[in-house]
């Protein structure tokens, strides 16, 4: 048992500290879309802050609108 949570914890330092160095270096997207949001040139940095840049983001309103339309 006492090795189950062992590994357990291992796993989640190692994993917290490959985020950490990958974030550190930068993260550079060039296009992701979601269904209500749409994010282009998307770049994420840890330096003494979190960065994160978009050179655009498009919110797609059309779902939300025809949501409450229907629920009045």
């Amino acid at each position: 048992m006492k090795k189950k949570i062992l590994y357990i914890v291992v796993f989640f330092v190692v994993l917290i500290l490959a985020l950490f160095i990958v974030l550190k270096n930068g993260i550079v997207i060039s296009s992701i879309q979601f269904d209500f949001l749409k994010l282009e040139q998307l770049y994420i940095k840890l330096d003494k802050k979190l960065i994160v840049r978009a050179k655009n983001i498009t919110i797609n309103e059309t779902q939300n609108s025809e949501i409450s339309s229907q629920t009045h």
